[in-house]
């Protein structure tokens, strides 16, 4: 009973960390940075940030000031001013984040039964090939 235990949560562990969402293509959507972008409905969020002009992606593992989210060394001078207080922005910065784009990539709520068809099918798979391993098993062995 152990190990039938500790290979489920093993097999729901891999289907849930690195399956679940390559069963269908998710949606990336890109947006400005100036304006805020949210997907109408619920949905799962798979990944997001920003990319710089040329299409890269600026990596959001910083300490210095952020301006929606670009980092403010990138941005002119002037920008880093940011304050904790309400601050808005100088032309200037406004102008050079209307080069970033943002990114999102999702998997919309509509797809929810869609996700339980296919883990349905995997699991009930994964059943019928132990169900025929042991019945095989049992009809090899002497009595």
């Amino acid at each position: 009973m152990a190990v039938t235990l500790a290979g489920f949560i093993v097999v729901r562990g891999v289907i849930a960390f690195w399956l679940r969402h390559h069963y269908l293509s998710p949606v990336t959507v890109y947006h400005s940075v100036i304006r805020s972008f949210t997907p109408p409905g619920s949905y799962w969020s798979l990944a997001s940030g920003v990319l710089f002009p040329n299409g890269q992606p600026i990596d959001q593992n910083t300490n210095g000031n952020v301006l929606d989210g670009v980092p403010v060394n990138y941005l002119p001078a002037s920008c880093n001013q940011v304050s904790r207080g309400a601050f808005t922005p100088p032309p200037s910065c406004t102008q050079a984040l209307a080069h970033f784009r943002g990114f999102l990539t999702y998997q919309p709520a509509d797809r929810f039964w869609t996700f339980q068809g296919i883990e349905t099918g995997i699991f009930l798979f994964l059943a019928a090939a132990l169900i025929a391993v042991t019945a095989v098993t049992l009809l090899r062995r002497d009595a």
